[in-house]
């Protein structure tokens, strides 16, 4: 049997990168959370293990195998230790744990649309399939050595996103899988060309065998690379091919339409022009009010709000019962909406009015008993375009007294609804209950969240999407976000407060059009709070300002409340006023409450005075100013990570710039100091002018003259200048014939050359002579002499030598060479000296 031959642990690494790189693609399938943890631990692991098999030269099956069991114990500690033998040993409660969160996962999968929460279950799904893939990738590329054909795979991967969500091919995920790619193959060949040895030619002879210089090393280099780059822009000039910049759906472009279930709807908002979607016809007396509802959010795990259990699913059979209505002093009025699909629009939640009674026109829908959200019994990934169907419904018209005369939800099986996870935020609860503090029933602490949020926040699709803890109290902190962060943060703190609480999905009611009927289009994509009362059951409530008025509209009985801190009159639903607070202003300005709205109540007037920020707290680095915040610490982890990374790529690149700039100012600096101290020279005497500003040293170590000062510093500004433009500087040259060699490259005219002469007469004057006396018209024609020999070059340099000259002077990374030469060299004389004295100690 073969054995495995023993890989570098570079190439190791190198596979188990590229096993990561490609799993970061998975994040356009499910939301950032822990499973990224799980995966790269079980990459790890994999490789660790492959690395130690193929040391031991064991044969290449059993070094899969071992991987395989490997890879099958991190699994097992990672997802279920409780159940398993040592917490790690797979037994067979281990495997019946592992089979009942898969299948858990392969639910929520099924219904929900991507990106999907980071369920237990898919958290498992995706652990176990990273794992396989790390076996897959390292099997074929160290351990057969076949690291080219683990593209494939990587492709594959790549791909899944694509079948799933509309707009699935990510720029930022290709990029990563690019990268992981090529550092496997770069590292393959490096293993494959030490093998043979030195390339001859390719370097010194002093220097250790370095692949990376040989010729055929950088030949592939460049063939990669400009492959990856290709296959980035063909696809803008070929309409036929996918772009990789396209954005995604609901974003304006072609494909499919999908609302995310997990209200990620900042794609749809935000898209340069609103896609219709819908168009439908209605009885309606309040169109304005019929907001068509797809998904109920009723799970809240601190991440995010998903798709839970909710009720039964039943057969949609014409006898619904609406949940928790009993009163029957309830109004009630029958509706009807004709809906018809006009774009390319795909969804498996049906979009519709609450609370819907009767449906036609779509095959074998069922509905939640607990919520009436409808699920299609079809697919829910193929385009709807030119389907139609009827919905009638019962529209509840319950009075503001009504609802604050309902008593407080004590049925046991609204508990779920008031769920919320152990580490929800402490201040979070303080601040509800500061807000409705003067509020004494339910309805009233709804109503008092709702205008808080009216009146004093600003809607804006610039921030990340995201509706757990953290993108909670950044909302509150901020006062500014989108539907998301309204909905799932009234919810949220309604829950704190006792009441039962979900977050609705779907659309508000469009525009009229010059028939009567209505348009919904991308545009309208939107999400808010249902709060359940007793005797009346689910209820709608707005927080969002731009939508009460606007696109939509604040429920009636939320403009004429009861009296309280809740009833605000419709008129006062304006962003920028202010919400009443309780009388104790003493406590509004301490603690928690002070900190996370980042306000003050005025203890005269009881009102709260919120001054505007320009910075955001953000951890141990203290405040950061909004606009970094905005620009990159918004989005996914990955995202977040990317748009970093790309910053310090950024910043160091601006260093041999920076660099070159401060050397020109410093010795401009010294050219003004010392003509001034010449000056004084002149008019007062050597004595009276004091000692001169700055002063270079000659070969042999001597200070050198003022005159040599100004001379010295224009030569060097000079030689960088050229080697920055790409002239030929030989280190052997003399001053003379350094400046007839660029006279001739650069082809100066005769002003040039007579600058140039100027300049080298005073170079080698304070070179070699160092005379005390100065040539005082040569001096003052310096300045200008620079400027006219800077724009000679330049006139006479290429585009791209000019364009390389200000992004990466040649200089500057010569200084940077040198100083990394010398930090290596004394390294290694730090360890030479080390090793010397212990043998000498042991002699």
């Amino acid at each position: 049997m073969i054995e495995a031959t023993r890989a570098p642990l570079r190439l190791t690494a190198a596979a188990a990168v590229t096993s990561a790189t490609a799993t970061l693609g998975l994040e356009r399938l499910v939301q950032s959370g822990p499973w990224l943890t799980a995966c790269f631990t079980a990459i790890l692991v994999v490789g660790a293990i492959g690395h130690l098999a193929r040391s031991g030269r064991l044969p290449r099956p059993v070094v899969i195998l071992a991987q395989i069991v490997g890879g099958l114990c991190a699994v097992t500690l990672l997802r279920v230790p409780t159940s398993a033998i040592g917490f790690f040993i797979p037994g067979p409660g281990a495997f019946h744990a592992l089979a009942e969160q898969i299948s858990a996962g392969r639910t929520n999968i099924a219904n929900e649309s991507p990106p999907a929460a980071a369920t237990p279950g898919i958290t498992t799904i995706l652990v176990l399939v990273c794992a396989a893939f790390a076996i897959l990738i390292d099997a074929i590329a160290v351990t057969y050595r076949r690291a080219v054909l683990a593209g494939l795979p990587l492709l594959t991967v790549y791909l899944i996103p694509a079948t799933r969500k509309p707009g699935g091919l990510s720029w930022l995920a290709f990029i990563f899988a690019a990268v992981g790619y090529l550092s496997l193959v770069s590292a393959d060949g490096h293993d494959r060309l030490a093998r043979w040895g030195r390339a001859l030619g390719s370097q010194k002879s002093s220097d250790p065998l370095g692949p990376a210089n040989n010729p055929h090393s950088a030949l592939s280099r460049r063939i990669t690379s400009t492959a990856v780059v290709a296959a980035l822009v063909l696809p803008w000039f070929i309409p036929t091919l996918p772009g990789f910049f396209n954005g995604g759906g609901g974003s304006g472009g072609s494909g499919t339409i999908s609302i995310n279930q997990s209200i990620d709807l900042r794609r749809s908002l935000t898209s340069t022009s609103a896609i219709p979607l819908l168009r439908y016809s209605t009885n309606s007396s309040d169109a304005r009010g019929q907001y068509l509802r797809m998904s109920v959010l009723d799970q809240f795990d601190g991440n995010a709000w998903t798709v839970g259990s909710g009720g039964r699913m039943l057969p949609f059979s014409g006898n619904v019962a609406i949940p928790g209505l009993t009163s029957p002093a309830i109004a009630r009025r029958q509706e009807s909406l004709q809906i018809s699909v006009v774009g390319e629009f795909s969804f498996g939640s049906v979009p519709a009015p609450y609370a819907p009674t009767a449906i036609s026109g779509i095959a074998n829908p069922t509905y939640d008993s607990a919520t009436l959200a409808i699920t299609a019994g079809d697919s829910a990934t193929r385009s709807r375009l030119g389907q139609q169907y009827n919905v009638v419904s019962t529209q509840l018209e319950p009075t503001a007294t009504q609802l604050n005369n309902a008593p407080a939800a004590t049925n046991p099986s609204l508990a779920r609804y008031l769920e919320r996870p152990t580490d929800f935020p402490a201040d979070v609860t303080a601040l509800a209950k500061q807000i409705t503090a003067n509020a004494g029933t339910p309805f009233l602490k709804a109503e008092a969240l709702q205008n808080y949020f009216l009146n004093n926040f600003t809607y804006s699709t610039s921030v990340p999407a995201g509706d757990g803890n953290s993108a909670i109290e950044n909302f509150l902190k901020s006062k500014i976000g989108f539907c998301q962060q309204f909905a799932g943060t009234m919810a949220a703190m309604a829950r704190a407060l006792g009441i039962p609480a979900v977050v609705a999905v779907g659309f508000t009611p469009g525009t009229q059009q010059s028939d009567g009927s209505y348009q919904v289009t991308t545009h309208d994509a939107h999400s808010w709070p249902m709060l359940y009362f007793s005797g009346i059951g689910w209820v709608r409530f707005e927080p969002t300002p731009t939508i009460a008025g606007a696109r939509g509209e604040a429920p009636a009985y939320t403009k004429a409340g009861v009296g309280g801190i809740g009833s605000l009159p419709s008129s006062s639903l304006s962003p920028g006023a202010t919400v009443p607070k309780p009388t104790n202003s003493a406590n509004s300005c301490s603690g928690k409450f002070a900190q996370l709205t980042g306000e003050c109540a005025n203890a005269q007037s009881g009102h709260s005075a919120a001054a505007p920020r320009a910075f955001a707290s953000w951890g141990p680095f203290g405040v950061i100013p909004r606009w970094f915040q905005r620009w990159f610490l918004s989005g996914t982890a990955t995202e977040i990570g990317a748009k970093l990374f790309a910053l310090v790529l950024l910043l160091l690149a601006t260093v041999p710039a920076l660099g070159r700039l401060t050397r020109r100012r410093n010795r401009r600096v010294l050219v003004k100091q010392t003509e001034r101290y010449l000056a004084r020279v002149a008019t007062e005497g050597e004595r009276a002018a004091g000692t001169p500003p700055a002063r270079f040293r000659g070969r042999d170590g001597a200070a050198a003259s003022p005159m040599a000062a100004i001379a010295l510093a224009a030569w060097a500004e000079l030689r960088e200048c050229a080697d920055d433009l790409g002239y030929e500087w030989a280190e052997s040259d003399t001053p003379r014939q350094a400046a007839l060699r660029l006279a001739q490259a650069a082809r100066f005219d005769e002003g040039a050359t007579a600058a140039m002469g100027r300049v080298t007469t005073l170079t080698e004057q304070a070179r070699y002579a160092d005379a005390p006396r100065y040539d005082q018209p040569a001096l003052r024609a310096l300045p200008r002499d620079l400027r006219m020999l800077r724009s000679a070059m330049a006139e006479n340099a290429s585009r791209a030598d000019r364009i390389k000259a200000a992004i990466l002077p040649a200089s500057s990374l010569a200084r940077l060479r040198e100083g990394r030469d010398r930090m290596t060299a004394s390294f290694y004389r730090g360890q030479r000296n080390t090793t010397e004295r212990n043998d000498d100690a042991e002699s």
